[in-house]
């Protein structure tokens, strides 16, 4: 049996290192839903050293703005075959509190953190949604092509910027290599995740539990009104699924007939699809970060077969195990 294996690293705002020896539980969620991936470290009651071995006053070591690497994974069992052990890293980002109660809780996000300091004033017209994140955010991105006719922010921060712009749809988060992602929620097909990272499971094998429930369309039948109304006091309107099921409707300003037909072929295609809602729990292997493929197969149900975009993970390491929960967002055809 392999052994689950930690390393915390801090390195404070003035560049001095420490490494956490001594760790009680971690627990990080990643969403592509929610912009801020964080994490929380709990030490154990009576924690007393780090790796320089001698007693530490916590309050001078975390100290808020430090950056915070976790690294998790199995001992190396060069028997186990094609085992994906060893230490993988699982969150970079920033301590941003230190809780007061014992045992201490240190609480930390990702990059996004830094996206929450300044406000910006800004107007875009006739702008490409890249143009307005590339002006919010001089770092690495990977943003859908959307037109958002007019948009302008009075003295809010970048991440707020984002957060207001996932009316459109849209999902932002930072990615495994801290990339700014910028995605509809719902993606039609395989072909448009071409180079992600596929992950197979098997219900008999690496899932240990499931919340899983297989749908069909016709169990729960969707229909989707999109509506864009323009300055002249016209609009677009479109209508997608079943005029008899469950009117989902959405409302924007002033957005052209194309990228209103680009959110809307997004949105059902995540509300209504035949395959697996929910969540399911597996070992700390194999690695999945959100916007994964997960290819599920079952023995005994084959014709459920099928890949899913993944939506969320959340991981916790103890003395309790390394497991991670995943949860599914859509299927992809």
């Amino acid at each position: 049996m392999l052994k689950p294996i930690s390393n915390t690293t801090i390195t404070q705002p003035g560049g001095d290192v420490y490494i956490l020896k001594q760790i009680a539980k971690i627990e990080i969620k990643k969403s592509r839903d929610t912009l801020t991936n964080t994490a929380k470290i709990t030490l154990p009651r009576n924690i007393k050293l780090f790796e320089n071995n001698r007693k530490t006053d916590l309050n001078s070591l975390l100290l808020r703005g430090s950056k915070v690497l976790i690294q998790l994974g199995y001992e190396q069992d060069y028997t186990a075959g094609t085992i994906d052990a060893g230490l993988k890293t699982e969150f970079e980002g920033y301590i941003t509190e230190l809780g007061a109660t014992i045992p201490v809780e240190i609480n930390c996000q990702d990059e996004m953190w830094n996206l929450k300091k300044e406000a910006i004033t800004h107007s875009w017209k006739n702008a490409k949604l890249n143009d307005i994140v590339k002006y919010i955010y001089t770092g690495t991105s990977d943003i859908v092509d959307l037109n958002i006719a007019n948009y302008q922010c009075a003295n809010k921060t970048a991440a707020q910027i984002l957060n207001e712009l996932k009316k459109y749809k849209l999902r932002f988060y930072f990615d495994g290599k801290g990339v700014l992602k910028g995605e509809f929620a719902g993606q039609t097909s395989k072909n448009m995740h071409q180079g992600l990272n596929e992950v197979y499971y098997d219900f008999g094998k690496n899932i240990i539990k499931n919340e899983l429930v297989y749908k069909l369309k016709e169990e729960a039948p969707i229909k989707l009104i999109a509506t864009s109304n323009l300055p002249n006091g016209k609009k677009y309107e479109i209508t997608l699924g079943d005029n008899n099921g469950e009117v989902h409707t959405l409302n924007y300003y002033d957005l052209d007939q194309n990228s209103l037909t680009l959110i809307a072929n997004n949105e059902i295609d995540r509300l209504w699809y035949n395959g697996y809602r929910g969540s399911f729990t597996q070992f700390g292997v194999p690695y999945v970060e959100p916007g994964y493929i997960a290819s599920l197969h079952d023995d005994l149900y084959p014709e459920h077969d099928g890949a899913y975009l993944i939506e969320a993970i959340e991981t916790t390491f103890g003395i309790d195990g390394f497991r991670r929960k995943v949860q599914l967002e859509r299927a992809l055809v």
